[in-house]
């Protein structure tokens, strides 16, 4: 850690600025860009559809990853290591899957899969299973980090470039807000029915709307 750090401080003290700086350039002002992100909105309502839609179900489908944390008291502290380690290659390996399925299919093509993924392995949360928990969170978490890669990239092109930034963090406080409202009702879901039976019912959702709702992405 200390080498790293040595590096770090060595690499930008190396760093100059450029000598060379635009003319002339004029910089938006924040009325501008917010003006600019009312329009984008407003001539294409499809796109803060889906960022909504997707960042709610995701949200959703990433719940297990972290109320699971809550059931590892059951475990040994040797099997919680392992597993978090296997969680740590799992997402390597899923943000590498992304940069290869992120050449050939869309977020929207790709979230139309993992949806009804998710939604059978949390069925399988009824079984109430210490292997099938530690199965279900694994998978879980790797396909929520396979799919934000292709997500982020596919929502950059979205947007004009003087705006990019800007819609980005719209993007992310729509995820924090969903996030914000969704947790704390899970939590107490989990406490009113139990862990097996509330995954159990998220499952029958997230079927229902692999099934149906998803049609309105496309």
């Amino acid at each position: 850690m200390a080498l790293d750090t040595m590096l770090a401080i060595l690499v930008i003290s190396l760093m100059k600025e450029p000598k060379v700086k635009v003319k002339n350039e004029v910089s938006s002002t924040f009325s501008d860009i917010f003006k600019s992100v009312i329009t984008t909105l407003k001539v294409n309502p499809k796109l803060i559809r889906w960022m909504l839609i997707s960042q709610t179900l995701i949200t959703f489908t990433s719940m297990f990853y972290f109320y699971y944390q809550n059931e590892m008291v059951q475990l040994q502290s040797w099997q919680i290591s392992l597993m978090m380690l296997a969680s740590c290659l799992i997402n390597i390996f899923g943000v590498w899957m992304a940069s290869k399925i992120g050449e050939k299919w869309t977020s929207r093509q790709v979230f139309k899969i993992i949806i009804p993924i998710s939604a059978f392995l949390f069925l399988l949360a009824i079984l109430a299973n210490p292997r099938i928990y530690i199965f279900i969170f694994l998978i879980s978490d790797g396909l929520v980090a396979m799919f934000f890669p292709i997500y982020n990239n596919d929502i950059q092109q979205e947007f004009e470039s003087h705006i990019r930034a800007t819609m980005l963090s719209v993007n992310a406080m729509i995820g924090s807000l969903i996030m914000i409202f969704i947790f704390p009702l899970m939590g107490m879901i989990i406490d009113y029915l139990s862990f097996s039976i509330s995954f159990m019912y998220l499952g029958i959702f997230l079927l229902l709307v692999s099934i149906g709702i998803l049609k309105i992405t496309e």
